[in-house]
């Protein structure tokens, strides 16, 4: 790679970038309750992450604001180099529409169907048979998710 392209790939700012963000909400008996408080975090173009945790820990609540939906109420978020706090609602939404998605699972409505058709249904999964082999549940392509063992329901859990 030659000097020039070195620097502009050094120079492309995180697809996501939190910087000390805080999100806090009203309480009928303290003043507030924080849900997020000094996160920061920086995700690349491309870069898969997991975010995991205990129930109430703020996982949804850093995926809002992640995903646009929510705002937080301190600190500072990029998009791609662009600050989301100087987007109006309907920059938010353009931001949604364009760039943030987000695959919601109900597990009960794919319980009887084949793992590769429920697989399928999602927008970004062209081989679902591939998508399955990759979280190790090769063996359960033609099976549907109610007849899993746990462990591999588990890993396609929706």
């Amino acid at each position: 790679m030659d000097r020039q392209n070195q620097s502009s790939a050094q120079a492309e700012p995180p697809l996501i970038a939190l910087d000390s963000i805080g999100r806090a909400f009203p309480s009928g008996d303290s003043p507030v309750v924080a849900a997020l408080w000094d996160v920061t975090l920086s995700i690349g173009g491309g870069e898969l992450v997991c975010i995991a945790g205990p129930s109430g820990s703020g996982k949804s609540t850093l995926l809002a604001i992640i995903g646009a939906l929510d705002k937080p109420t301190s600190g500072g978020y990029r998009f791609a180099g662009r600050s989301v706090a100087d987007l109006d609602e309907e920059g938010l939404a353009e931001l949604r529409l364009a760039e943030i998605g987000f695959v919601f699972g109900v597990a009960a409505a794919y319980l009887a169907r084949p793992l590769t058709e429920s697989v399928a249904d999602l927008p970004v999964i062209d081989a679902p048979w591939f998508a399955l082999a990759a979280v190790g549940c090769a063996v359960a392509v033609g099976l549907a998710f109610g007849s899993l063992p746990a462990r591999a329901a588990a890993r396609v859990s929706p």
